[in-house]
């Protein structure tokens, strides 16, 4: 049997109607081959496929000998079911086949995306590095910025300083001349200048009036009270021998500057110099005695009309003394014994100012300080009268 009887529709007639068992081999010979060459011309006649047959005439007929029914319905399926994986194998080969042409699109485009992979990277580190350069101009700005800035700031105050020691220049060197005559200073001959200034008659107030008194936060008490008839009150809080001349003191005249500003721009008949308390603390107190050497000789170049006093450091009262280990009255004796060793080597005066507010135990009287270091009022007042009574007139040491 063919392939074609395969996929044919078997259909049968009733067994009875196939004829009587006994009928003559001939008759059912020549029935079978007529049906043979029926079945032959329809198959030329039909198409392939399994058509559906509907003519009666057209169904064969064999015996229950010559036809097995599930063996026949078994292949049917058989075929079909191989039909159609063949033609799903055909459809798979086709697109295994179509794959290779597509697989070089795809190694095409996998350099593509490498390639982009490494711009990117390429862009974030160019980012990255533009970032970094412009946080370093940034800062590099900022710095320029700060120098100017500093440089701005130094070159207007030298320009405010310069102003100020121009109109201090104008306005203390123009009006009248004192009407009182002025007294050119001569240097005493029988003076002895390792001594004391010794006692005097009082002076009138009028005898400070051309007077510069310098010094430490004690001379500050007497402008804080108005103590004196002072020309000029230059004090420090932090002042001391070595920085006197440079330091920036506040000024009893609204002037505030250096010391030797105002020894430049003015002329004094008389200077005071309170200087030594914010000394004590000192390791080696011969350096005290040696920058106070230097700066009263600088004093005495710039100003050499200029009567010149040293007064000696004034004690601290009972409750501070040894409060802190350096600042006692013992140091201070100390301290003033070296006043008097520069006062008789620069050829100045000294006033033992100790004495003149110390107490009958030798400290500051409790109730002429504030803290036992700065005087209250009275204790202006007692220094300022001290001063008045010891004053040094060269011509009663110059016949």
């Amino acid at each position: 049997m063919d392939e074609n009887e395969k996929k044919l529709d078997f259909a049968f007639e009733p067994e009875e109607e196939l004829g009587s068992v006994g009928d003559a081999p001939g008759a059912n010979a020549a029935a079978g081959q007529n049906e043979e060459a029926t079945l032959a011309n329809k198959r030329d006649a039909e198409p392939d496929g399994l058509d559906e047959v509907t003519d009666p005439d057209d169904y064969v007929t064999v015996g229950e000998d010559d036809f097995d029914y599930d063996k026949a319905v078994t292949e049917q399926i058989t075929a079909q079911i191989g039909a159609f994986f063949e033609e799903r194998d055909e459809q798979e080969e086709k697109k295994a086949s179509d794959k290779p042409a597509t697989k070089p699109k795809e190694t095409k485009k996998a350099p593509a995306a490498k390639g982009n992979k490494e711009d990117i990277q390429q862009k974030r580190a160019n980012r990255k590095s533009a970032e970094i350069q412009k946080k370093k101009r940034t800062r590099r700005l900022i710095l320029f910025a700060v120098v100017v800035l500093i440089a701005f700031i130094v070159l207007v105050t030298s320009l405010i300083n310069l102003v100020r020691v121009l109109v201090r220049g104008k306005t203390e060197n123009i009006g009248p001349l004192p009407s009182e005559e002025v007294i050119v200073h001569k240097i005493p001959i029988y003076y002895d200048y390792s001594s004391d200034v010794p006692e005097s008659s009082p002076v009138s107030d009028s005898y400070f009036s051309d007077a510069l008194f310098v010094g430490d936060t004690r001379v500050q008490c007497l402008d804080l009270y108005g103590v004196g008839n002072f020309q000029t009150l230059l004090y420090g809080t932090s002042i001391d021998v070595t920085t006197a001349l440079s330091y920036s003191c506040k000024s009893s005249d609204g002037m505030d500057g250096s010391l030797n500003d105002k020894v430049t721009l003015n002329d004094y008949g008389k200077i005071y110099i309170n200087l030594g308390m914010n000394e004590l603390g000192w390791s080696n107190p011969d350096t005290f005695a040696t920058n106070y050497r230097l700066l009263v000789e600088e004093l005495k170049i710039k100003q050499p009309n200029a009567v010149l006093y040293i007064c000696g450091i004034m004690p601290v009262s009972y409750n501070r003394d040894g409060r802190v280990s350096y600042i006692t009255n013992d140091r201070i004796q100390k301290y003033n014994t070296l006043l008097r060793t520069v006062a008789t080597d620069t050829e100045v005066y000294f006033i033992d100012c100790y004495s003149g507010i110390a107490d009958e135990e030798g400290y500051l009287p409790s109730e002429q300080t504030s803290d036992g270091i700065n005087l209250l009022q009275e204790g202006c007042e007692t220094w300022y009268n001290y001063l008045k009574s010891h004053t040094v007139n060269p011509e009663d040491y110059s016949n």
